[in-house]
């Protein structure tokens, strides 16, 4: 029985093996890149052709590497690499709570390092951009559900309560996406080197300090919507995700106490963080 395990160990056997002449066919010098890095070169480059070989030989053979020779010029270049790179970095943060983006650490080349800690400033300022676009479209949505609230209570009935519902899951998902996109920006942030109690600083002022400010607002349009018969957590969801965050945050930052080496004091910057949020 085959598994992902031993997929990965003949990928890795194969590009220990032809090495020199990977890099050649991308016209690199010999050790520019790691085994590693070779191995999610070609994942990314020609990974169906990989998967392809492995399902009917059960092996990786040097058959792979006259797939790699064959292919198109524009794929066998350093920018191709790069991209690849930045794949398996985008990769490494996928569905990670923001205390886990540390231990994802990989030890890129000279090579690519560059290229990805520019992208994880980029990542992390696009992050910041459509957080802040999503704070005005939040605005916006909860300006649409009080006018459906006000027509609901002047004239009741279901099409007024429809609107209603539709108004508050318009604003609900404005809401999750503002959190997603403030843990992103907090995680890019520290995989581009800015200290965990720098990152809270900012994203609590983008992020928590106006959720906070909403929450109560919301706590009352949701309980005007219960006693119209109407279900809706709006408030609720915020305080929710909030200690999802003040709970990452905080073990983030100790991660960044025990890495940088400090000792932590029985008042620690943790219980900074946790009052902040």
């Amino acid at each position: 029985m085959t598994t992902h395990a031993n997929y990965q160990d003949e990928l890795l056997k194969f590009v220990a093996m032809t090495s020199r002449q990977i890099h050649n066919i991308f016209s690199l010098k010999p050790g520019s890149l790691s085994n590693e890095e070779l191995v999610f070169s070609l994942e990314y480059i020609c990974g169906l052709k990989i998967d392809e070989i492995w399902e009917r030989t059960g092996r990786i053979s040097l058959e792979l590497l006259s797939e790699i020779v064959v292919l198109p010029p524009e794929q066998k270049t350093l920018a191709t690499v790069i991209k690849a790179a930045k794949a398996h970095e985008a990769g490494l943060m996928s569905n990670r709570a923001v205390n886990e983006v540390a231990d994802r650490q990989f030890n890129y080349s000279p090579i690519l390092m560059e290229h990805i800690e520019q992208f994880r400033k980029e990542r992390m300022r696009m992050a910041t951009k459509k957080l802040a676009l999503l704070g005005c479209e939040i605005t916006v949505r909860t300006g649409k559900l009080l006018v459906a609230l006000r027509q609901h209570r002047s004239e009741p009935g279901p099409k007024t309560a429809q609107a209603v519902k539709v108004a508050s899951k318009n604003l609900k998902t404005s809401l999750l996406g503002a959190h997603t996109q403030a843990r992103l920006g907090v995680s890019w942030a520290l995989r581009a080197g800015f200290s965990c109690k720098s990152a809270t600083v900012c994203f609590q002022r983008l992020y928590v300090t106006a959720m906070r400010k909403l929450q109560p607002k919301l706590e009352k349009l949701d309980d005007y919507m219960a006693s119209n018969g109407i279900q809706s957590d709006l408030s609720e969801g915020i305080g929710r995700r909030l200690r999802v965050l003040a709970k990452e945050l905080m073990k983030a930052h100790a991660n960044d106490e025990l890495f940088s080496g400090r000792i932590a004091r029985p008042k620690t910057h943790n219980q900074e963080v946790a009052l902040e949020i």
